[in-house]
């Protein structure tokens, strides 16, 4: 559940916030998922087929796969499916995995998608704020398409896009086409605020608030000014939010971090993009860029 204040168009700014609730639903978005075409290219007087894989991020259904679901969905399940599509019935020469605009997801489905292109190894590795660094590997051996192939990139490629372009590029296995990559390097945890106190007591001291305001505890208040508003669930325990920590970084096969400097292509493309405006290397206190052996 989701609840927002706002202040309604027209109205001024020191006007009573109204409190919007939003209840999340589970939303299937087809044009999420990963999706083929076949173009046809003329080369020497002959045409080759080639695959376009468009992946638009790193996704995977924990929910139903924690249930047991031997169907649920994500990123290298899909592609899976459409390769050996490609393989055995468009019979293309070629392979091309789309990831522009894909800024990222989920980690182990880029280490995963890796393992269809490789036979087995290394991805990418991690070192923690502790410095000690874990090294993450397609342990599956055997590529499902050990053909030609090629990746595409641009500035929005980010996350485990970089990682994924990273290992391909490192391996040899494919070519990197496009422009540098976003740069995003860093690893990031979601820590709930509420986990660090105990319920018990941010109950007692809402009660306290409330008390002293003539207000009930589970009804969430605007100020007079329309500055502040207290959120509570239904058990009148207050919902302080979260922290986004950055606890360590990414790292290619090769020792190279993937942050601030991103993925370069092996053949570069005009961007669309304006490169001094977006991508981690803007950002005046973005983690720089290094190097581990």
């Amino acid at each position: 559940m989701i609840r927002l204040k706002i202040i309604p168009v027209g109205q001024e700014m020191a006007s009573k916030p109204v409190i919007i609730t939003l209840v999340r639903e589970k939303v299937i978005l087809a044009d999420q998922s990963a999706k083929k075409t076949v173009k046809t290219v003329q080369s020497d007087g002959k045409p080759y087929k080639i695959g376009i894989i468009d992946v638009p991020g790193f996704y995977a259904d924990w929910e139903a796969a924690r249930a047991g679901d031997k169907n649920y969905k994500s990123t290298t399940r899909d592609v899976r499916l459409l390769i050996d599509t490609l393989k055995n019935i468009d019979k293309v020469d070629a392979i091309v995995v789309d990831l522009r605009a894909n800024g990222g997801g989920s980690l182990p489905e880029a280490i995963d998608l890796t393992g269809l292109f490789i036979d087995k190894g290394p991805v990418v590795q991690v070192r923690e704020y502790n410095k000690e660094i874990s090294v993450n590997s397609d342990k599956d051996p055997g590529a499902v398409w050990s053909g030609p192939m090629g990746v595409m990139i641009d500035r929005l490629s980010a996350s485990a896009s970089e990682i994924f372009a990273g290992a391909i590029q490192d391996y040899g296995r494919g070519v990197v086409m496009g422009t540098q990559t976003y740069g995003k390097g860093t690893v990031q945890r979601v820590i709930s605020l509420n986990d660090m106190l105990d319920s018990s007591i941010l109950q007692r001291m809402m009660s306290a608030i409330a008390a002293t305001k003539g207000k009930t505890k589970t009804t969430p208040v605007p100020e007079k000014d329309g500055s502040t508003v207290t959120i509570v669930d239904k058990n009148g325990v207050p919902q302080l939010g979260q922290l986004n920590l950055t606890m360590g970084k990414f790292y290619r096969i090769n020792g190279s971090s993937t942050q601030h400097k991103g993925v370069v292509p092996d053949f570069s493309f005009p961007s669309i993009y304006p490169l001094h405006k977006i991508g981690e290397d803007t950002e005046p206190s973005a983690l720089p860029f290094d190097v581990i052996k």
